[in-house]
């Protein structure tokens, strides 16, 4: 089956634009999940289990979004359930050692050069 000139630029077209939507969508989800650091910081500093544990389970609830990317970089990260439940039991030496995880976790991929980071989730 051939494919005309015109179907073909369509369907470029459409391919493009469903690529620029989910990178689009990618980037909201990570500057949330930049929003929902502080906040867990927040709550962290203040002791605020609520306020802690309330950013660490949408933190989680993201970045399971990206697990695809990150399972080709070889990442299984988990530190956002470890702060929330660190946290949840007024363990706070452990909620922040959990947080420094996390944090190391994302700088893992963000402090590389673009062309070294993982390809985004397909």
């Amino acid at each position: 089956m051939s494919v005309g000139p015109g179907l073909a630029a369509l369907l470029l077209m459409l391919a493009a634009a469903v690529a620029a939507a989910d990178v689009a969508d990618r980037k909201a989800r990570m500057d949330a999940v930049q929003d929902l650091q502080y906040d867990l910081q927040d709550g962290l500093d203040a002791k605020d289990a609520g306020k802690a544990g309330k950013a660490a389970a949408e933190l989680d609830r993201l970045l399971r979004l990206e697990d695809a990317s990150w399972r080709k970089a070889g990442f299984e990260d988990v530190a956002a359930q470890a702060v929330g439940a660190a946290s949840a039991g007024g363990r706070w030496e452990a909620a922040a050692g959990a947080y420094g995880e996390l944090q190391a976790t994302c700088r893992s991929c963000h402090d590389l050069h673009p062309e070294k980071r993982p390809p985004p989730a397909t």
